[in-house]
């Protein structure tokens, strides 16, 4: 603003001095409003004048000077208000926006064509490649509806049965929740894990499991053998069970296999294959089915019942980890039932023997030749093994529970294999996939292909078990050891047993003096001294004293502080919730030498932290309570310090154990005085089979 005003007091000097020298002798500024004073130093400035004179140029003529002094002086002001701050809007134009109107003052405010040119928007050239709007909104493509999300109520499934009646529509009401789940796996979350959890809670939860074959009180008091039903009862039951063998195969091949996981997996199977086989004994009123009828052996004529095996599932149980002790007692349960059918069916009447060849067996051929003699289809014996595949469709059509029970076995027996390289590779598997297509071939037995790859079962005879009560598969933590020591097993099933010392060695330790023999002990990164790793690889040493004593081991205010090490977690849920090995029930052959030279004695009927429990519990509820408390002491306030995890888990270990205790209680018939739980039967579901799956129950849950 400043230098604006000093070039207008410098072109007004030029002005006066241009009018003083033309000789018009006024001041050319006196009349002009708004002129700037003459300042002082004008007389310098018109003796300048004939210097002026010199110039060729045209002389400026005054007018022209003052409305340039007056737009500067305009500039000046504009300039001055845009600086200051606006406290209100700008105002309004005086002027009409319309060109017929006449403004005050005699002039017209004649506004700008604000309309813009046609070109101004348009790239020249460029014509032939733009595109018309209505083009364009085709290339868009047809609008896609949104996905509609059914909902899925898994409350549907009941949480007991009364009847077989119910006992089929709580399974179709899962087969309804697994199809939607099944169809909806991109629109929901955890579909997979769903299925598996839903299943498992049908079939070790809510279906009670059924009494042994030999059990003197089975007609009146077993869930299934009790109970009189119409054939179309039993059709529907296999019917369902088709359908979620197929969807628990698809869901349980899904997902990680961690050993809790496991463990669930292979129980729920078991329970399928136990259900199959009750559905199959079913006493139908109407009309039964001949298979059926001679499966069960109630057919007319000199005929026995046939079964089938449970394999390696004796062995493999002694490692399934179960935090939850309705799971134990049901592993019990099934392991009784399996045992019955070993007890009641001769070994020319056993069928599906997959895991010992894959040939046709003789139980095989007995009990198809006996369904073709009563029904009049043809006898031939190569036309046999035809009808186990379902090449020669006749009796498979007419008898669609031969094809159920075949898949059920043949799934049960073929997840039991120790490695991960014989079972389908982990991806999102639909139910269509588990779908299993058989074929046979005449002197290399049958082949069977689900999953997008050949299915087999992997061999096992019944001596596997080894002279010590312990099957290989089972003591190697599923697979770990056996590629260390010679088995050929590359991917373990699942993680490794942290209860087996060779596992935490990484050498094979069968006995104390292997532990001695040891050059390098774990030490849980520092947490345990050898003498301390030394001290807990000998009470794995010996499974029937090792929850007593693992438990008193980390009862000490020093080594407490190991809890929050995950493979030291790993050993006291092994020590706690593996079963260990499992005591038939029958009769126990007594030592008579010391050392003895098998441990088939030492062996439990319903697991080993249930049998501490029962008999002595007070050494292990006392260590229990010196970790809490030990744990507590150690607890900072932060989520973050190094003692949480480990404050956290004696928590979890000791909800887990206080589970078990009531379970115990309740089995004993003490539930009254247990949180108030009623004692009645009808409170505790299918539980108490538990204590009447054995024919001379002892204290506790089983006999002691």
């Amino acid at each position: 603003q400043r230098q604006a005003r000093e070039a207008a007091e410098k072109a007004a000097r030029m002005a006066g001095a241009a009018a003083a020298a033309a000789g018009m002798g006024a001041d050319p500024f006196a009349n002009i409003a708004g002129a700037p004073p003459v300042v002082p130093g004008l007389d310098d400035t018109l003796s300048s004048l004939p210097q002026l004179e010199a110039f060729n140029g045209p002389v400026v003529e005054a007018e022209t000077l003052a409305r340039v002094i007056r737009c500067v002086e305009a500039v000046i002001q504009k300039t001055a208000a845009l600086r200051q701050p606006a406290l209100l809007p700008p105002p309004l134009l005086k002027a009409s926006v319309d060109d017929g109107d006449e403004i005050a003052g005699g002039f017209r405010a004649d506004l700008p064509d604000m309309r813009t040119p046609s070109a101004a928007c348009s790239a020249p050239l460029y014509g032939r490649l733009a595109k018309s709007n209505e083009d364009i909104e085709a290339l868009a493509g047809a609008e896609q509806a949104p996905p509609i999300v059914r909902p899925v109520e898994l409350t549907l499934v009941p949480d007991s049965v009364a009847t077989v009646e119910e006992a089929s529509g709580a399974m179709r009401k899962a087969v309804h929740c697994c199809v939607l789940l099944a169809n909806q796996a991109d629109l929901l979350p955890n579909t997979f894990q769903l299925r598996a959890s839903l299943l498992t809670h049908l079939f070790c939860g809510v279906l009670p499991a059924p009494l042994p074959l030999t059990h003197p009180r089975r007609r009146a008091e077993c869930f299934w053998a009790s109970q009189t039903v119409r054939y179309e009862t039993q059709a529907e039951l296999l019917r369902c069970l088709r359908l979620l063998l197929l969807q628990f195969g698809a869901a349980a091949l899904s997902m990680t296999a961690t050993r809790s996981f496991d463990a669930a997996r292979l129980l729920t199977l078991a329970s399928f294959a136990t259900t199959a086989d009750a559905i199959l004994r079913l006493r139908v009123n109407d009309h039964p089915s001949p298979f059926c009828l001679h499966y069960s052996g109630d057919a007319d004529g000199p005929v026995t019942p046939f079964g089938f095996e449970m394999g390696p599932f004796g062995v493999e149980a002694e490692y399934l980890r179960f935090h939850c002790p309705e799971r134990t007692g049901r592993l019990t349960q099934v392991l009784d039932y399996f045992h019955g059918i070993k007890e009641a069916v001769t070994d020319d009447h056993v069928v599906f023997r997959w895991e010992k060849s894959a040939d046709f067996g003789a139980g095989d051929a007995r009990l198809l030749s006996q369904v073709c003699l009563q029904m009049g289809f043809p006898m031939d014996p190569d036309e046999l093994p035809f009808y186990l595949s379902g090449e020669s469709r006749e009796l498979g059509d007419n008898y669609p529970e031969m094809p159920v029970m075949r898949d059920i076995v043949f799934f049960f027996k073929a997840l039991m294999t120790p490695t991960s390289e014989s079972l389908p590779e982990l991806r999102r598997w639909r139910p269509r996939d588990a779908a299993l297509w058989w074929k046979y071939r005449p002197g290399q037995g049958f082949e069977t292909h689900g999953f997008a790859r050949r299915m087999e079962v992997h061999p096992w005879k019944e001596g596997d078990s080894g002279d010590k009560g312990t099957g290989w598969r089972s003591s190697m933590g599923g697979g770990f050891l056996a590629s260390l020591f010679g088995s050929g097993d590359k991917r373990p099933r699942c993680p490794p047993s942290g209860g087996n010392p060779s596992n935490l060695a990484g050498k094979e330790v069968n006995s104390e003096e292997d532990v001695l023999h040891l050059q390098k002990l774990p030490t849980f990164d520092g947490l345990l001294r050898p003498s301390e790793s030394e001290l807990l690889l000998t009470y794995l040493t010996a499974p029937y004293l090792r929850v007593p004593l693992v438990l008193k081991h980390f009862a000490d205010p020093q080594r407490v502080r190991a809890l929050g090490h995950k493979d030291v977690q790993g050993v006291l849920d092994a020590c706690f919730f593996e079963p260990g090995p499992w005591q038939p029930p029958s009769a126990v052959d007594v030592p008579y030498e010391v050392p003895a030279p098998s441990r088939a004695h030492m062996a439990t009927p319903c697991g080993l932290l249930l049998h501490e429990l029962s008999n002595a519990p007070a050494p292990l509820v006392d260590a229990a309570e010196e970790i809490l408390a030990m744990t507590l002491e150690l607890d900072t306030g932060r989520h973050d310090s190094p003692c949480a995890a480990g404050l956290l888990y004696a928590v979890r270990l000791m909800t887990r154990m206080h589970c078990f205790v009531r379970y115990a209680l309740v089995e004993s018939g003490l539930g009254a005085e247990v949180d108030g739980v009623e004692a009645s039967s009808d409170d505790r579901g299918d539980s108490g089979a538990f204590s009447e799956s054995r024919e001379s129950p002892g204290p506790g849950p089983g006999p002691g």
